[in-house]
């Protein structure tokens, strides 16, 4: 009989142990329940700014298309105006107004042509 108290004992004490662990289990398995609301919250935030970052790229790159457009036309028509400047025929009012750059390109006079068709040292010796 005492060999089978014993044994009742010994299994009655891993019982305890083991209704303990289910009931140590069953309160990590709830906040990991509860903590998965905050990580499905958290991935659908994620979602959302990445959808919106995506939205601002597109617009970032159809912005940088047109500003490269405008850049080439300016720079087409700069270099216009600076074969007309470097020709000779033409002369810049030196003014920065609210005039386009086309406007400000005046055609030179008669004798600022004569002047103009002259070298640097030609109009240096006659100055001196």
């Amino acid at each position: 009989m005492t060999l089978s108290l014993g044994f009742e004992i010994l299994v009655s004490i891993l019982l305890v142990i083991t209704i303990g662990y289910c009931f140590i289990l069953d309160r990590r398995l709830k906040a990991l329940r509860s903590g998965q609301d905050g990580v499905r919250q958290s991935i659908q935030d994620l979602v959302q700014v990445s959808l919106a970052a995506e939205q601002s790229v597109h617009r970032l790159a159809k912005t940088s298309e047109q500003v490269t457009v405008e850049l080439q036309e300016n720079i087409i028509e700069a270099k216009g105006l600076t074969g007309k400047l470097q020709a000779g025929t033409y002369r810049s009012d030196g003014r920065s107004g609210g005039k386009s750059r086309q406007d400000r390109i005046l055609p030179l006079s008669e004798g600022e042509k004569e002047l103009n068709s002259d070298g640097l040292m030609d109009r240096l010796k006659r100055a001196i």
